[in-house]
């Protein structure tokens, strides 16, 4: 419900939410091709910015969190990268992993229509 790019989503941290008013500042993307691999500035001042998240969304978040946290605990060599989103072991996901593993198994088990995750930035 954010309109983020994938790399904005997969680089969310923490640290950028602010809970009081209930919005997430985009400060890092991930770019995950090419030879500046990392977490970067976004791709535009105009991505750069302050999103409104609903008010299911923090509750959402806040549930996240504290699943989070425990998970953390039971892992050992977790990479704490103060992620939202995080793998497993806490690591970056990478971008196309979760639209070959993740987004596209959803849409064929729920019979949605195929269509990229990136255009949901559009919805």
């Amino acid at each position: 419900t954010t309109g983020l790019r994938v790399g904005e989503l997969v680089a969310m941290k923490w640290k950028y939410i602010d809970w009081e008013q209930g919005t997430y500042t985009v400060a890092e993307t991930y770019q995950y091709h090419g030879p500046d691999k990392g977490f970067k500035r976004p791709k535009s001042d105009k991505s750069a910015g302050t999103v409104q998240l609903s008010p299911a969304g923090v509750e959402m978040l806040k549930n996240h969190k504290i699943d989070q946290a425990r998970h953390r605990l039971q892992t050992p060599n977790y990479s704490d990268l103060d992620l939202i989103f995080p793998r497993p072991k806490g690591t970056v996901f990478f971008p196309p992993n979760i639209r070959q593993n993740i987004w596209y198994p959803i849409l064929k088990k729920t019979g949605l229509p195929s269509l990229r995750l990136h255009d949901l930035r559009h919805t």
